[in-house]
């Protein structure tokens, strides 16, 4: 009896011993997860449903979700999951999923509006120490943070001085021409100075066609960026990062720093007016973008959506150019300062590592696919597909269609 029992004992033992090396070994072969939401500005990058390309599907993705593949390959113990489709579609829905400890552990927000929205929150890691580290999937870099277009990349940190944005693309912007109709003008290329601008729009005039109608106002904003190029080493104070935010403008205002009556206020008005000389009445109703595409107005502006649109629209015949927006020179004012980087309106899509990482211990494993996404050819990969915006990468190709832009805005960077 006394043998039996023992050797019942010894048998349960045996087995305890069994379940638990199994249980040791399956924790240590398991995969860490890393959850993105895919979420961005101008179009999410979540994969489309089908890779085939139609009218209800006119372009096809899975870049992101081939990069995360190739990823997972090079790390065995890691695992990206992409999700199906994004859940930062807005503030709200942001703000409910980090109240609910629910959050993916890569999401999408917008830093122009938000970079400040979360302060004194635990919400989101800094990536300050990991923006010094070298990329290890960009040949010769030595510091993650020199990919990036340095002043757009200090834009993004926030007033306590962290960084918690990663940039993805970037918006390109600028003006959209016929060059049929500026031909029968007698223009052959498109206008670099605001005196040139005009003089175009005089002859456009003279053809009888609308010469210019915007889009939007984008134009207008980066005109009021040059007439005020002077304040700013005055006014830039709580985040000096060479760009007035919101806050700053508030402050100069309220101290009396800034004025509407202020001469770079007020060249700035005189000039948009003089641009708007020859919109037709009631061009607030117009439909420019069909307008642009049945040959009557002769040029807008716009951002790449709306450069890519034309691209692919198969009804118009002429000519199509973009460049980038006309600066203003001592001609037009004595306050002109080229201080614009023309062709770009900076980071779009941005995203942050969540506290949810933290708590699954999987930030460094964030910052590493992070790294990878934004080495240069595979941003390009992952941004190009959409022909929508430009790689944040300063290194990375975009595609031919916004070259002439980025040119531009390189030149501008490069000069400082």
């Amino acid at each position: 009896m006394r043998t039996r029992k023992f050797l019942s004992l010894l048998l349960a033992v045996v087995m305890l011993v069994g379940v638990f090396a199994v249980v040791v070994v399956g924790a240590e072969g398991q995969k860490r997860i890393i959850t993105v939401d895919g979420g961005g500005d101008q179009n999410n990058f979540n994969s489309t449903k089908s890779m085939e390309k139609s009218d209800a599907n006119p372009y096809p993705y899975n870049e992101l979700e081939l990069l995360a593949q190739e990823y997972n390959a090079l790390h065995p113990d890691v695992e990206v999951q992409i999700l199906p489709s994004s859940k930062s579609t807005s503030r709200e829905a942001v703000v409910a999923l980090m109240t609910a400890g629910e959050a993916p552990d890569i999401i999408y927000q917008n830093m122009g509006v938000y970079k400040n929205a979360d302060l004194g929150t635990d919400w989101f890691v800094p990536l300050n120490e990991y923006f010094e580290k070298p990329n290890p999937y960009e040949e010769g870099n030595t510091r993650w943070a020199d990919v990036f277009n340095p002043m757009w990349l200090d834009v993004t940190r926030s007033s306590n001085g962290d960084y918690t944005f990663c940039p993805i693309d970037a918006i390109p912007v600028g003006m959209i021409y016929n060059m049929d109709l500026l031909k029968k003008a007698g223009v052959e290329q498109p206008p670099e100075t605001f005196v040139e601008f005009m003089g175009v729009l005089e002859k456009l005039n003279g053809i009888g066609v609308i010469p210019y109608l915007p889009l939007y106002h984008w134009y207008d904003i980066v005109l009021e960026g040059q007439m005020l190029s002077s304040k700013v080493a005055e006014l830039d104070v709580l985040q000096v990062d060479g760009v007035l935010d919101a806050q700053e403008f508030a402050r100069a205002f309220t101290k009396g720093l800034l004025s509407i009556e202020d001469e770079g206020y007020q060249e700035w008005l005189r000039i948009i007016k003089e641009k708007t000389v020859y919109y037709p009445e009631n061009w607030m109703n117009a439909d420019v973008m069909s307008m642009f595409l049945n040959g009557e107005i002769a040029i807008i502006e716009g951002v790449g959506v709306h450069m890519r649109k034309i691209r692919d629209d198969k009804v118009h015949t002429f000519e199509v150019a973009t460049s980038p927006y006309p600066v203003v020179t001592k001609e037009t004012s004595p306050i002109a300062d080229k201080a614009v980087i023309r062709g770009s309106a900076g980071y779009s899509t941005t995203w942050q590592i969540t506290n949810t990482a933290v708590r699954n211990g999987t930030v460094d494993d964030c910052v590493d696919f992070l790294m990878f996404i934004t080495a240069a050819d595979n941003n390009a990969r992952m941004v190009n597909a959409f022909s929508s915006t430009t790689p944040a990468n300063m290194k990375a190709e975009c595609v031919d269609l916004f070259k002439p832009l980025m040119d531009a805005a390189n030149e501008d960077i490069e000069a400082g």
